[in-house]
């Protein structure tokens, strides 16, 4: 259900193959091999998370439901925003005190690691965000893709990608978005894409 990358490997949550002993949720998970082995680090069997984050030592993860679970010593223990009901979770890759998210399509920002959120005043409604080293991108309803310099900046239209986009995820400075049928990339700042890989 998610996968994060952080300095030192990948974090990972979702439900355990069928036929499988693993409890179900997995909560979090981590792995320092390149994903070919993984440890529970907490969680295990209470929480599934929808989406994760990582800065360094802080992670975040949306569970099911929207409810904001951050940590600050790499997963191992959280404090859990519940009144949040957050859809999508996007993080400044130079300060982990700065995030975007989605609350019901309309965006919204933080400043202080997520334990408060104010709306992103003039932001159009979105399905779908992502923080490079470039700004903030958004993805909306149909495809359209958007850009702002940082924080409450004005958003700019950019290109587009499939109607079925699925996810968004930073790569340094491009964008990379998975499709229901294929993996597209971005180098320009989300104004034009190329499949790099199609779902068999």
């Amino acid at each position: 259900m998610a996968l994060t990358a952080d300095k030192g490997g990948l974090l990972a949550s979702g439900h355990p193959a069928a036929g499988t002993d693993f409890p179900d949720p997995l909560g979090l998970g981590r792995s320092e091999d390149g994903g070919r082995t993984w440890a529970a680090v907490s969680q295990t069997g209470s929480v599934d998370f929808h989406k994760l984050q990582a800065a360094g030592d802080r992670v975040w993860g949306l569970a099911a439901g929207g409810a904001l679970w951050r940590s600050v010593d790499a997963g191992r223990t959280w404090r859990v925003s519940r009144g949040a009901l957050l859809e999508d979770l996007a993080v400044d890759p130079d300060d982990g005190r700065r995030l975007v998210s989605l609350r019901q399509s309309s965006v919204v920002m933080s400043r202080d690691g997520g334990a408060t959120f104010s709306a992103w005043t003039g932001a159009p409604p979105l399905a779908l965000v992502a923080w490079t080293t470039e700004g903030v991108y958004g993805v909306t309803s149909t495809g359209e893709v958007l850009a702002a310099d940082d924080l409450g900046r004005p958003w700019q239209r950019r290109g587009r990608v499939p109607q079925d986009t699925q996810s968004i995820a930073p790569a340094g400075a491009g964008l990379i978005v998975a499709t229901t049928q294929s993996i597209e990339s971005s180098r320009d700042g989300g104004r034009t894409f190329v499949s790099v890989g199609l779902w068999r």
